[in-house]
C-alpha cells in the first residue's frame, strides 16, 4: 500500500503506524494520505525510518510531517527518527491530546512550545542530540512576551502528570520563569520527572520548587548528581522534599 492510499480508507479509525516515510519520494504521497480528515482516529505512529542508501534532506522530511497532519481528535502521537529542524506548527493546535512521544529526531535543534496543549499528560523526548537549550518556547511563552502577556498565558503544561527526558547528548540549560516573581505556574500536575543520560545538564530549573513532583529519576547526568547531593549540593533545595527520588551515580 502506497501512503497517498490511505485516503481510500475513509472509515479508519482507532491505531495508525506509519513506517518507512523516510522512503517516500514524492510528498504530494503524503498529502494525499488527508489524515487530517480521519476524525476517527485517535492513536498514530509516525516512523521516519528508511532503507539504506535512500537519503531524505531536512527540508524533505518537514514537508512531509507537515502534510500528515493528523485530525485534531487526535490522542496519542509517536514521531520516529523525523529528519527535520523544526518541528510543524500544528502540532500545537491538537488540543486534544493526551500523550506524546518524540524519538530520535537527531537534527531538531529546539522543541515546540508544547506547554500550550491543555490536555496532555504524559511527555516523553528521546534522544534530540541538537537540542542545548529548553526554555520559554517550550512552555508555550514566546520569545520577548511583555508582562501583560504572560499573565494573559497563566498555566503551562496544567495536565502533565508525567515527563521524561532521555539522551539529550547536548542540553546544557533548562530556563524558565522565577517561581517567586511570576504569575506563570508550569506543570502544576506533574507528578513524575525522568532525566537520564543528560551528561551535560548544568542544573535544575528553579521552578521545580512550586511543581508537586512525587517522584523523581536522575540517571547518568554527572554535573545533576554532583548538584543534587543530599544537604550540600546547589540544587538539594529544589529536590529535597520530593518523597522519592533516584540518583544513579554515573560512575556505576
Amino acid at each position: 500500500m502506497q501512503l497517498g492510499d490511505l485516503n481510500k480508507l475513509k472509515y479508519l479509525r482507532g491505531y495508525l503506524s506509519i513506517h518507512g516515510i523516510g522512503n517516500v519520494q514524492d510528498a504530494g504521497d503524503a498529502e494525499k494520505a488527508k489524515l487530517l480528515n480521519k476524525q476517527n482516529l485517535t492513536c498514530l505512529k509516525l516512523n521516519f525510518s528508511q532503507d539504506s542508501g535512500v537519503r531524505t534532506t531536512e527540508d524533505k522530511s518537514a514537508v512531509l510531517l507537515e502534510a500528515l497532519r493528523p485530525p485534531l481528535n487526535l490522542l496519542y502521537l509517536q514521531i520516529t527518527r523525523y529528519r527535520g529542524v523544526t518541528f510543524p506548527k500544528w502540532m500545537v493546535s491538537l488540543v486534544n491530546l493526551r500523550v506524546l512521544i518524540l524519538n530520535r529526531c537527531h537534527n531538531c535543534s529546539s522543541l515546540p512550545p508544547l506547554g500550550k496543549l491543555p490536555f496532555l499528560r504524559a511527555l516523553r523526548i528521546n534522544y534530540a542530540d541538537k537540542v542545548e537549550i529548553v526554555g520559554l518556547e517550550f512552555l508555550g511563552v514566546e520569545t520577548g512576551s511583555n508582562t501583560t502577556e504572560l499573565e494573559s498565558f497563566s498555566v503551562s503544561f496544567p495536565k502533565l502528570e508525567e515527563l521524561r527526558f532521555v539522551g539529550l547528548s547536548s542540553w546544557k540549560q533548562w530556563l524558565g520563569v522565577r517561581y517567586t516573581t511570576s504569575s506563570l505556574k508550569i506543570m502544576p500536575s506533574l507528578r513524575f520527572l525522568e532525566i537520564s543520560n543528560c551528561e551535560m545538564l548544568e542544573a535544575l530549573p528553579e521552578f521545580l520548587l512550586a511543581m508537586p513532583v512525587q517522584e523523581l529519576v536522575i540517571d547518568n547526568c554527572p554535573i545533576l548528581e554532583r548538584r543534587c547531593q543530599n544537604e550540600v549540593g546547589e540544587d538539594w533545595h529544589l529536590i529535597s522534599r520530593i518523597q522519592n527520588f533516584k540518583i544513579k551515580n554515573s560512575s556505576g
